[in-house]
């Protein structure tokens, strides 16, 4: 039975080269007598020359920048393609929330109309009161306080002032009628 044997070794993140230096060396072939395995041969640490070591500190800070200014340029591009997803489905979800009041709006309109048309055609009088009802509503829109107002005997709202009583009712006169 053959034990595995591996030697852990912190890397740094950023690296993506493997840790070890040989894999299936002759190393390995000595350490079956033992049921061992070698995987990976490393360096947990090393020591420069004295002369050099201010060298290579100095280069290893002045690569931190650019390390940090490359994860930083990463981040922005993240962070912009974040709002441009973010942006998006708001708009995907104002537009569909949009859509929805449109559509309740159609169907309560489609109901409010039903029920009118019920209403106001129970009889020959609620037709005659819906007719009054438009008309003076439409006048209210299209009459300012000081027009002057010339009316045809053939118009609607010529018949209903003509049909009126003093009383207010409008239907008697219809009903009886009368051409005044």
């Amino acid at each position: 039975m053959l034990q595995r044997v591996v030697d852990g070794i912190q890397q740094d993140p950023g690296n993506h080269s493997p840790p070890h230096l040989y894999r299936d060396s002759a190393g390995t072939e000595k350490l079956r007598v033992f049921s061992i395995e070698l995987l990976d041969i490393g360096f947990k640490r090393i020591n420069f020359n004295e002369s050099v070591r201010p060298k290579i500190c100095d280069r290893m800070i002045g690569e931190r920048p650019q390390i940090a200014e490359r994860f930083l340029l990463e981040g922005n591009g993240e962070a912009t393609r974040i709002r441009g997803n973010r942006v998006r489905d708001l708009n995907k979800i104002q537009y569909e929330a949009n859509r929805n009041v449109e559509e309740i709006r159609g169907v309560a309109h489609a109901k409010a109309t039903l029920i009118y048309a019920r209403a106001y055609n129970q009889s020959p009088e609620a037709v005659a009161f819906h007719d009054f009802t438009q008309t003076m509503q439409s006048c209210k829109f299209v009459i300012a306080d000081s027009t002057t107002v010339v009316l045809s005997t053939d118009g609607d709202l010529f018949k209903f002032l003509r049909g009126m009583k003093p009383d207010g009712d409008i239907g008697s006169a219809r009903r009886s009628g009368d051409t005044r």
